[in-house]
């Protein structure tokens, strides 16, 4: 059975935020974001969208392109990063979340930003997330993550509520 384009590509995201610390970081679906990943860690929290396009990216100004197309849904991603984070302030995280988008097929440089989202290719993608320095205690990590819905290790022993 042949995989899609599109699928392996998310596939190849989701392969290299498996790299990440699961003691420190979270990384679920985010499709509610119009993103495809949401991390949240004791880096901070970040929305993540793949973008599968091929060519040479061109990454500057107000529209960034690959190839000869624009990469799609910028202001989307933008606008689900202000809803995640104004839904994480409710479980005590107050770090700024950062819109990405990563480049899977793409030629590129160096991680950068541009018109408010950082653009990184698929290999750099752990290192950029876990290289920053921390803004935040891994219990606030937890709770964070406790709010949109994930089962930390151990939480099923705890007696507490979860404020949602």
């Amino acid at each position: 059975m042949a995989m899609t384009q599109e699928a392996s590509g998310s596939a190849a995201v989701a392969r290299e935020l498996r790299r990440l610390d699961a003691y420190s970081f979270f990384v679920l679906p985010a499709q509610e974001w119009h993103a495809d990943f949401a991390v949240l860690g004791t880096t901070g929290a970040f929305l993540i969208a793949v973008c599968d396009l091929p060519g040479v990216a061109h990454i500057g100004g107000r529209r960034p392109t690959i190839g000869d197309a624009h990469v799609p849904d910028l202001r989307k991603l933008r606008a689900g990063a202000r809803r995640l984070s104004g839904r994480l302030v409710n479980g005590a995280m107050f770090a700024r979340i950062e819109p990405m988008v990563c480049l899977t097929q793409a030629i590129a440089g160096p991680p950068t930003d541009a018109a408010g989202v950082r653009f990184v290719k698929v290999g750099d993608i752990a290192g950029a997330i876990s290289a920053r320095p921390g803004v935040q205690s891994h219990t606030r990590a937890q709770a964070a993550a406790r709010v949109l819905g994930v089962t930390v290790a151990g939480d099923q022993s705890r007696h507490f509520t979860v404020r949602r």
